[in-house]
């Protein structure tokens, strides 16, 4: 059960999925592209996320639309060829609408859309959120028709819970270096 405390603060409860405050409109580079995510989405390492968001296309409504989200990732580009078109993009490919994905191990079956891109829902689930997770996503959207990244409109990720882990890391290793200092 996940409550809400004060807009975009959560009290969250371990393995129950968090939903992401209500999306806020962003234009993209143009106003026929508009992409709906939630200002910065904050979860805890290791529990679940869900984050509603929505576009609005050229599409005609008739042809198949390909719905991908990237994690912008510096120095990272990626080269992508579908039945539609071949692309390069900055980042790291983290979900599709449709089973032909080429994954990197460490996002293999975490990240889902679960919206339905036909209908301009591009919602995203991450399950087992990591620390890595943390940063910036952007959608892309295709078919033969069009081709268009939602570089302006970036959904961006706080994972919590670095500070504790260091915490926790600088408390065993202090304890080794006292234990090996005294005997």
């Amino acid at each position: 059960m996940t409550e809400v405390v004060a807009e975009r603060s959560y009290v969250i409860y371990p393995s129950t999925p968090i939903f992401a405050s209500a999306p806020r409109g962003m234009l993209s580079q143009n106003s026929k592209y508009t992409l709906m995510v939630p200002d910065p989405v904050s979860v805890q390492n290791g529990l679940c996320v869900h984050i509603p968001c929505s576009f609005t296309s050229e599409h005609p409504g008739s042809e198949q639309l390909e719905g991908y989200w990237f994690q912008k990732l510096d120095g990272f580009w990626y080269y992508y060829v579908t039945r539609y078109a071949y692309f390069t993009v900055r980042g790291v490919l983290v979900a599709v609408n449709h089973k032909f994905g080429e994954y990197k191990e460490f996002v293999k079956g975490r990240f889902q859309i679960t919206g339905d891109v036909m209908k301009g829902n591009c919602s995203l689930s991450i399950l087992d959120v990591r620390l890595r997770d943390a940063g910036e996503y952007y959608f892309r959207v295709q078919n033969s028709k069009i081709k268009h990244n939602y570089k302006t409109s970036i959904l961006r990720v706080v994972v919590t819970g670095k500070i504790f882990l260091l915490i926790y890391f600088l408390t065993i290793w202090l304890s080794f270096m006292l234990k090996r200092w005294e005997g």
